[in-house]
């Protein structure tokens, strides 16, 4: 992640409410994660050794561990705010996960040797990153992956064609709308703006969000 991006992820009232906020802004999380373990072609039993891009508040590494029961995790994160959320969240799965404080396009420096890890996993981390930095870390990537390895990504992407990024922005707002029936008042606010915001947003998205590209 940029310097800006850690920065901004850093901040710990912005970290309490993270993953209140992701379930407004991106109400099919839950579903992409799954999505993503899923596609992952080892038996429940398998001992995977892992590896979380932007582990954050531990979200997925959560979902994998309780997937795969006899994995274990390295969580790499530029923040020290996610990085203690994550350990809260991971209490009793603590054994089975090393934190790691850095930046992930330093990630040679951060993680095991080539060829030594079978699954590398991300969500919402990537993003972050400009095109060149993007291909410089999956290329680390692939070196740390075992032969027959994995890489998931569950992102935010911006489509191939207009049309199908106005679809995929139509399931997105839907999705948001759908869910304030259960909000507080206080993120009922949040929501409304946020909805508004993505709205606002989704005829100059396509032109102005490169980055998102791979």
């Amino acid at each position: 992640m940029s310097e800006r991006s850690i920065a901004a992820y850093d901040v710990s009232p912005r970290v309490k409410r993270y993953d209140a906020d992701m379930e407004l802004m991106h109400p099919n999380r839950s579903k992409m994660v799954q999505i993503a373990l899923e596609v992952l072609p080892f038996p429940r039993t398998a001992g995977l050794r892992a590896i979380d891009l932007g582990i954050g508040t531990g979200y997925f590494t959560e979902r994998f561990l309780n997937n795969f029961p006899n994995s274990r995790v390295l969580g790499i994160d530029g923040a020290q705010a996610m990085i203690e959320l994550a350990k809260a969240r991971l209490t009793s799965l603590a054994s089975r996960v090393q934190f790691v404080i850095g930046d992930f396009r330093q990630l040679q420096e951060l993680a095991p040797g080539a060829g030594s890890v079978d699954v590398v996993f991300s969500a919402y981390a990537l993003h972050h990153l400009n095109r060149a930095d993007k291909e410089t870390v999956l290329r680390e990537v692939v070196e740390l992956l075992v032969p027959g390895g994995w890489f998931v990504n569950a992102d935010l992407i911006v489509a191939g064609s207009p049309e199908l990024e106005s679809r995929l922005q139509e399931i997105r707002v839907t999705g948001m709308w759908n869910a304030r029936v259960a909000l507080t008042p206080d993120s009922s606010i949040r929501h409304q703006r946020a909805v508004s915001w993505l709205i606002s947003k989704r005829t100059s998205v396509i032109n102005h969000s490169p980055w998102l590209r791979i």
